[in-house]
C-alpha cells in the first residue's frame, strides 16, 4: 500500500489524468463515527497528488483550498479538455459565522471545548446558568454544583459538551457550512471557491452521504453536484440550479455522462436508476430492469 490512510481516515475518492496515466489524484476523509457521536471532518482530511502511477503520494497543501478540523469529505473532478483545472466538493463542517444581528450566547460549546477549568470559574454564574437551561441539563447540576465539580476536578469544561452532544442531535442542528466546490486551473497548486452564495438544501446535513461531483467530458464549464436533490452549473460553479424531474428520486449517488454526447447522463439515486438525452429540458425517464 503506497498511500496509506489512519485509523480515523481513508481514501474516498480518486481521479486519473485523461492522457497521463501516472498522474493520480486521491481524496482522503477522516471520520470517526460510535453509536453516540458522528465526527465528519478532521485534520486529516485533504487532496494528495501522484505523478508515478501511485508508487508515491504527495498531499497537496494548496492555496484557497481549506485545511484542518472542519474538512468532511471530498470529491474529486477533473475536465477531460483540460485535465489542469479539477474541481473538488468539499463537505466543509466548519461552523457558519454569526448573522449579523443575530443575539450571541454568553457561553457556547466551542467555548467550552478548548477552555481550561481556570477559565471556566472565572465565568459569571449568568453565563453558567443560560448554558445549562439552553441544553436543558439535569436540575440536579445547577450552577453551584458545576462550580464545586469544576473546582474539585471532577469535571472539564468539555464535558459539558460532551454531555449534550450526540450524533444524531449534531445532524441536524449544526450550522455548518456545508457543500462548497472548489476549483483550480493549476492542477491543485491553488484553488478557488467557484461561488460566492451558500449552496444550501444540498446535503441537508448528510453531506457525508453523497460527495460526487462530475464534469461534462465536452464541456468543462458545466458541472454536476450530487444530494438530496441533483444541481447543475453552467458558469464553473457560479451558480446552480435543480434538474431533477418529478419522476426522479431523491439522494443522488451516482453519474454518468455520455463523453461523445453532452446531455446523455445515467443518474444512480436511491430510487434506482434514471436516463436522460435531452440536454435541454433534462427529463429523467427511470430504466427498467
Amino acid at each position: 500500500m503506497t498511500l496509506a490512510g489512519t485509523e480515523i481516515a481513508g481514501a474516498i475518492d480518486l481521479l486519473m489524468h485523461p492522457t497521463n496515466t501516472n498522474v493520480l489524484y486521491a481524496a482522503m476523509w477522516h471520520r470517526e463515527r460510535r453509536a453516540w457521536n458522528f465526527v465528519e471532518g478532521g485534520e486529516a482530511s485533504g487532496i494528495y497528488q501522484s505523478t508515478d502511477g501511485g508508487e508515491s503520494w504527495m498531499r497537496l497543501e494548496a492555496d484557497g483550498f481549506p485545511t484542518g478540523a472542519g474538512v468532511g469529505r471530498i470529491g474529486l473532478a477533473m475536465s477531460q479538455q483540460t485535465p489542469q483545472i479539477i474541481y473538488a466538493l468539499l463537505d466543509n463542517q466548519y461552523r457558519r459565522p454569526e448573522e449579523e444581528g443575530e443575539e450571541v450566547p454568553l457561553l457556547t460549546k466551542d467555548a467550552l471545548r478548548d477552555m481550561s477549568r481556570e477559565a471556566f470559574l472565572e465565568l459569571e454564574d449568568e453565563a453558567i446558568a443560560e448554558y445549562l437551561e439552553e441544553y436543558n441539563i439535569d436540575s440536579e447540576y445547577d450552577v453551584e454544583e458545576i462550580r464545586r465539580m469544576a473546582q474539585e476536578e471532577e469535571l472539564e469544561p468539555v464535558h459539558l459538551v460532551w454531555y449534550v452532544e450526540d450524533a444524531n442531535r449534531e445532524l441536524f442542528d449544526t450550522p455548518v457550512l456545508g457543500a462548497e466546490v472548489y476549483r483550480s486551473e493549476d492542477s491543485g497548486s491553488s484553488w478557488q471557491k467557484t461561488h460566492e452564495e451558500p449552496i444550501d438544501g444540498l446535503y441537508n446535513s448528510y453531506g457525508y452521504y453523497f460527495g460526487e461531483i462530475r464534469v461534462d467530458p465536452l464541456n468543462d464549464q458545466h458541472i454536476y453536484i450530487l444530494g438530496v436533490p441533483l444541481l447543475k452549473s453552467e458558469d464553473a460553479g457560479k451558480s446552480w440550479k435543480s434538474i431533477g424531474k418529478p419522476n426522479v428520486h431523491a439522494d443522488h449517488q451516482a453519474m454518468w455522462i455520455n463523453p461523445s454526447r453532452s446531455g446523455h447522463i445515467i443518474n444512480g439515486n436511491d430510487g434506482g436508476l434514471n436516463i436522460t438525452y435531452d440536454p435541454a429540458i433534462f427529463m429523467m425517464y427511470p430504466v427498467r430492469v
